[in-house]
């Protein structure tokens, strides 16, 4: 199943999970199930996944893999595969899995104390890791994003970890594309910021797109049907009436100017308009050089403001469908609520406890 298109919905995977009974967790170390083939018993797994712009990644204890008549870490089981830089799958489900990320391990500790069995903790990053290892000082030939994004992804160390990519943007560049010093995860994020562009990575594919718009909800969820504990939170602080941005014409050496301003509904009566009447932000950008490119830049301006205005926090039992970077719908709590979200961050925790599933999302207007 392809969890970032696929759409299912609570009762489909009630079925699909046999009533949601034996919690279960599958990590693959450079092709091999360490839990499966060697037996491996995790504990406190965790999967901190996201479609910003910070590193995806994961983190699991293995037990009771001490030989005390060696005084080390038995050579028969995971231990032997647990190396830097060694490729990491982690699967969550109920008998059945699903893949929710897919990186490389950045940090292995093995912890002694004295009331407990030695163990060893392993930290796992996505391969963004690897794009802040390459730091250049270079004028690309490229006029647009779209190829540099390609180029750096398809290089090594990086390609070795991704399973694909997906670039998505159309955005022109008026001069060339300059490193100063950058890591190439530096450049991509602010070509990201600038553009209004996501770039994350999930399951071992790259995104660098436009944030898709609502439709096709991974779900449903609703109270007894999945969510546990909710909360919702409208914001205002932040919301402005108007965003303009202003440059200047290289040919005639005037300023241009465009701007946007506020989309939607934030409120019933009449304080969500009081709130934001006269409000506005102006921003000078250098790269701006035209009213069409400064109208294009409010507008990303814009959405990143309208971005922090509705946010749902929710817990759920276990679901490895809850995919950053996908809308989900909502039901059953209040009207403002009961419309999609745009899934931003996503907590897998399986432990001794179960498998719980917690998610961030938000709405840029009611």
């Amino acid at each position: 199943m392809d969890l970032m298109t696929a759409s299912t919905s609570y009762q489909m995977l009630k079925t699909k999970y046999q009533d949601f009974r034996a919690p279960t967790v599958r990590v693959r170390v450079d092709g091999t199930d360490i839990t499966e083939n060697l037996k491996a018993h995790l504990s406190n797994v965790t999967a901190d996944l996201s479609c910003g712009y910070a590193a995806s990644g994961i983190s699991f204890d293995v037990i009771g893999e001490y030989d005390y008549e060696q005084s080390t870490f038995s050579q028969k089981g995971a231990a032997k595969i647990l190396q830097l830089g060694a490729k990491v799958e982690l699967e969550l489900g109920y008998i059945r899995t699903e893949t929710v990320f897919s990186g490389l391990i950045a940090e292995i500790r093995y912890e002694f104390e004295e009331d407990d069995a030695p163990y060893i903790h392993v930290e796992c990053m996505d391969a963004k890791c690897l794009l802040m290892k390459m730091q250049r000082l270079e004028i690309r030939s490229e006029k647009k994003i779209a190829p540099v994004v390609n180029a750096l992804l398809g290089q090594q160390p990086v390609s070795t970890y991704l399973t694909g990519r997906t670039v998505q943007l159309t955005e022109d560049e008026k001069e060339p594309l300059q490193f100063h010093m950058d890591s190439d995860y530096d450049f991509l994020v602010r070509q990201a910021q600038y553009t209004g562009c996501e770039f994350f990575i999930f399951a071992g594919k790259a995104y660098f797109r436009q944030p898709p718009k609502a439709s096709s909800p991974v779900m449903t969820l609703e109270p007894k049907m999945g969510i546990r504990q909710a909360s919702f939170s409208l914001r205002g602080a932040s919301l402005v009436k108007k965003v303009t941005v202003t440059g200047v014409d290289p040919t005639s050496d005037k300023p241009v100017s465009g701007s946007a301003s506020a989309s939607g509904s934030f409120g019933k009566g009449a304080g969500a308009n009081r709130m934001l009447t006269g409000t506005e932000r102006t921003y000078f950008d250098p790269r701006t050089t035209s009213a069409k490119d400064a109208v294009a830049r409010a507008k990303v301006l814009m959405e990143g403001v309208q971005q922090q205005f509705g946010v749902l926090t929710c817990q759920c039992m276990g679901l490895p469908e809850l995919v950053p970077g996908r809308w989900i719908k909502i039901d059953g709590f209040m009207d403002e609520a009961k419309k999609s979200f745009y899934i931003t961050d996503v907590r897998h925790v399986y432990s001794e406890s179960g498998f719980i599933t917690t998610f961030d999302a938000r709405i840029s207007s009611l």
